[in-house]
């Protein structure tokens, strides 16, 4: 499963954007651009959501081997 998947379930779980975006302190539209694919988090951002819901922030890194 990738991070933007399991992410939009953490949103889900936890009440929705707004609910998130409140444990992340950030937006709520920049949530829902997250979860939409239209935005990767920053590394503030990134570590945050490790923390919020667990999945890693290295997950959101666009490294090709």
């Amino acid at each position: 499963m990738r991070a933007r998947d399991t992410f939009r379930a953490a949103v889900r779980k936890a009440g929705g954007s707004v609910a998130a975006s409140k444990r992340l302190r950030c937006s709520r539209s920049y949530v829902d651009m997250i979860a939409g694919g239209k935005r990767r988090p920053g590394l503030r951002l990134a570590f945050a959501i490790e923390r919020a819901f667990r999945i890693p922030a290295s997950a959101w890194l666009d490294v090709k081997p």
